[in-house]
Order: C-alpha cells, then structure tokens, then sequence
C-alpha cells in the first residue's frame, strides 16, 4: 500500500478527495497531513497511530476530537 500526504490549500481538490476516500477505504497505509486532517472527511475511528506537532495551534474543538481517538 502507499502513503500520501495532504497539503491544505496546495493541492488539486479532485486528487485531494481521491486520496481522502482511499485512506478511509483502508487503501493508504500512512496518511501524512497538516491540520486539513480537521476539515475533510477523513475517518480518523480506525487509525492506528496518530502523530502531531505544534498542538499549540489547535483550537479547543481539534483538541477534543484527537483525545477523543484515544477512547
């Protein structure tokens, strides 16, 4: 499987979607992304690991839904 990464506002939309209903069809093994993982539609339920840097920039809401992964 492969790996992709979602740059927000750099990329084509159609690939942008394409690559967002591949990782959510199990299709793409890693997803590497920027914090436009908190405005698509990815279907974070079933991932394994998440990694994340500068949290400082998060809103309270972003916040949430990652700690809410853990659960």
């Amino acid at each position: 499987k492969y790996y992709y990464k979602i740059n927000n506002g750099q990329d084509d939309k159609k690939d942008k979607q394409k690559i967002i209903d591949c990782f959510n069809n199990f299709e793409i093994d890693i997803l590497l992304t920027t914090h436009a993982v908190f405005y698509n539609d990815i279907n974070l339920e079933n991932t394994s690991l998440v990694v994340y840097d500068e949290e400082h920039m998060f809103g309270v809401e972003q916040k949430e839904k990652l700690k809410n992964l853990k659960e």
